[in-house]
C-alpha cells in the first residue's frame, strides 16, 4: 500500500500525459493540434474496427426472458 500512496504522490499536480506533451515537436499549437489529430484516429480505429470486432463476441444478443 505504500507504493499507491509514493506513485499518488508523485503525480500530484501534474499533467496526466505530460511525457508525451515534451515528447511531441513543436510549439503549444502544433502539439495541441497532434493532440486532436492522435485522438481522432483513435476514436476511429475504435469504432471502425475495435467495437465492431468485440461486439460480436459479446453475449448481449442473447436475451432469455419470456413473457
Amino acid at each position: 500500500m505504500a507504493e499507491v500512496g509514493r506513485l499518488a504522490t508523485c503525480y500530484e499536480g501534474r499533467l496526466m500525459y505530460a511525457w508525451l506533451w515534451r515528447v511531441i515537436p513543436g510549439g503549444p499549437a502544433v502539439k495541441s493540434a497532434t493532440f486532436l489529430v492522435l485522438f481522432l484516429g483513435i476514436a476511429a480505429l475504435l469504432f471502425l474496427f475495435v467495437f465492431p470486432y468485440v461486439d460480436g463476441l459479446m453475449p448481449f444478443d442473447n436475451v432469455t426472458v419470456d413473457r
